[in-house]
């Protein structure tokens, strides 16, 4: 149930917003989210790859990251 209400709430009209002010989304979004009785709460976005996001994300890559930073910059 949680999951349904931070793609209703968050996701979707995040994904919505950004294609509204001509910049849709292309790349790895992170959404940082607490979730304080039963309902989300958005702590942040982030658009890089930090700790932890590298550390679990970069051992499962099948291309070199390089390739993939510069697919997604196109």
């Amino acid at each position: 149930k949680i999951y349904d209400k931070i793609e209703q709430r968050v996701i979707i009209p995040t994904l919505k917003g950004m294609k509204e002010e001509g910049n849709p989304f292309k790349g790895v979004l992170f959404i940082g989210v607490m979730v304080v009785d039963g309902e989300p709460i958005i702590l942040e976005y982030n658009v890089r790859f930090g700790d932890p996001e590298c550390e679990e994300l970069m051992p499962l890559l099948k291309s070199p990251a390089s390739e993939l930073f510069y697919k997604a910059s196109t």
